[in-house]
């Protein structure tokens, strides 16, 4: 079981931090190359923070779009795409973001502070939240008129919550907290089966108005089966999302 998913959002509060993704993912077998950015189009943005710029990357699409999507990372020193510096790289953001581009839906992938090309240090779980605010807001700048669809990835789920606005729509992913902690919004929650979780909270969550719960057959806690982000995991979050927008 993942230690991460006994930690409630409200000790993060209490603790002033964001709960560490401990366990570290299996990495894929040595001959999986990470995802290419082959034709897909991403533009390098600067977001104005409290605590300083944020580096992002905006995935846009040809058309007006009428839903945009902005990603919260998980705890661990992730950049943007979902690498670590000196190690493998997973690139499950990205291979995310390339696919709800693929589907007519423009992203927001932004880096966590001391990531990437953000500078600075996490300030706990209040830093995060204002970061990912000043990210929606850079968001919704870039593409004007859209409803704003939060993704959250493991401790970044509780990011999600935090930083979440009355009209926007929530995918978890992996998601820790407590089930009291989310904001009544319509909600796509997905976890690898192979991830283990708190069967009992999952049946609650499963059970609540407003919640799709998806469990993904061998799949870890970043979502990934066989050395890949699973594809029952983009097909799901790309559904979610395209609810009444345009493909």
């Amino acid at each position: 079981m993942h230690p991460g998913v006994a930690i409630l959002a409200s000790t993060l509060c209490a603790c002033g931090g964001v709960p560490a993704d401990t366990r570290p993912p299996a990495p894929p077998p040595a001959a999986t190359a990470p995802a290419a950015a082959g034709p897909h189009r991403d533009r390098e943005l600067i977001c104005p923070a409290p605590e300083g710029p944020i580096a992002a990357s905006l995935y846009e699409v040809p058309a007006p779009a009428r839903v945009a999507v902005v990603v919260d990372v998980g705890a661990r020193p992730w950049d943007r795409w979902g690498d670590l510096p000196g190690a493998q790289a997973f690139s499950h953001y990205r291979v995310l973001a390339e696919a709800l581009q693929d589907a007519g839906v423009p992203v927001l992938l932004y880096d966590t502070r001391g990531t990437g090309r953000t500078r600075g240090e996490t300030t706990g779980l209040p830093g995060r939240v204002r970061d990912s605010l000043a990210a929606r807001a850079c968001l919704e700048a870039a593409v004007p008129g859209a409803s704003i669809v939060r993704v959250g990835h493991s401790a970044g789920s509780v990011v999600a919550c935090r930083a979440w606005r009355r009209g926007e729509r929530l995918v978890l992913l992996s998601p820790v907290g407590s089930p009291e902690d989310l904001p009544h919004a319509p909600t796509l929650i997905v976890r690898g089966e192979a991830d283990g979780g708190r069967p009992a909270d999952d049946a609650r969550l499963a059970a609540r108005p407003g919640i799709r719960w998806i469990g993904v057959p061998g799949a870890d806690h970043l979502l990934m089966a066989g050395g890949r982000v699973a594809p029952e995991e983009l097909a799901a979050v790309v559904s979610f999302v395209t609810q009444g927008s345009p493909r």
